[in-house]
């Protein structure tokens, strides 16, 4: 007997592709009905974890965990990484965004993949096709409705080439914005993006008032989302990734020790990559950081 083939977790990679099955009449993976216009909104840290613990503060959205399943982000699980991933339906050993900072060996130098960018071609690190070229040769328009100051960025180029920018500061303007593209004739690929949540998370922690204030907005907008859609409309909510608080207690900070022979230290402190220098053999090293840190 051949074993039973392996299921395929849904992850990020899989939600525009199957958007896109969906502006062309075909039923992917994921089931979505066919539609004329698809919206993706994109919540910026909403991990099903938090919404898991604050079912209270977003009922209409909590409901939801009951009958759709988390999906997988990626690794890294970081918004440069988890967000090409989204884009373009690949992982990131692949479209090459691995990290908030990564090595770039043309200057022997860690940068910023958020907006580190100086020096560096977007197209020719990140040279996977987006799902927006994509759809934009299957002749279907693609919207990215975002803040504005993500324009002209570096990042933006990377994985955002192919859809149309829409600059909008916050709710209001979002939903203005994305009332035109719903007016507007033929089929749409919507990239609807909501930081606020995230930007609070960061600042305040995921157990704030902050937080919860914007996981309330948030269900308040994501409502009047749902009722500028038409009948021929179809939306699909995610996230980027999760956030979770880190007490003080289980906070680490590397020796002196376990840095010897490291050269650079990219990543973010929940996935550090070591860049060792030359003639350093990495099994020491993980040794070393496997003996303080298990």
């Amino acid at each position: 007997m051949l074993p039973a083939a392996k299921t395929h977790r849904l992850s990020l990679a899989d939600v525009v592709p199957n958007c896109l099955d969906a502006l062309a009449g075909r039923r992917g993976r994921m089931g979505l009905p066919p539609v004329e216009k698809a919206v993706v909104v994109v919540v910026d840290g909403l991990g099903h974890a938090q919404l898991e613990a604050h079912r209270g503060h977003a009922r209409t959205l909590a409901r939801r965990l009951e009958h759709d399943p988390a999906i997988g982000s990626g690794f890294p699980t970081t918004t440069v990484a988890a967000l090409a991933t989204l884009t373009t339906g690949e992982p990131a050993g692949r479209h090459g965004l691995v990290g908030y900072r990564v090595y770039d060996p043309t200057a022997d130098r860690v940068v910023n993949q958020l907006s580190g960018w100086e020096g560096i071609d977007p197209a020719r690190w990140q040279r996977m096709p987006t799902l927006f070229e994509r759809a934009a040769s299957a002749g279907v328009r693609s919207a990215a409705i975002t803040h504005p100051r993500y324009r002209d960025s570096a990042f933006t180029e990377a994985v955002l080439r192919g859809a149309e920018f829409s600059g909008a500061a916050d709710a209001g303007e979002r939903l203005a914005v994305l009332r035109g593209v719903l007016a507007a004739p033929g089929p749409a690929l919507v990239y609807y993006y909501v930081p606020d949540l995230d930007m609070a998370g960061h600042a305040r922690g995921v157990a704030s008032s902050e937080w919860v204030s914007a996981l309330e907005a948030l269900v308040a907008e994501l409502a009047r989302v749902a009722d500028a859609l038409g009948s021929r409309h179809g939306l699909v909510l995610t996230a980027d990734h999760g956030m979770v608080d880190v007490p003080a207690h289980a906070q680490r900070v590397a020796s002196a020790a376990l840095l010897e022979g490291v050269r650079h230290v990219a990543g973010e402190p929940r996935c550090l990559q070591l860049h060792l220098e030359p003639g350093v053999a990495p099994e020491a090293v993980a040794e070393a950081w496997s003996a303080s840190e298990g």
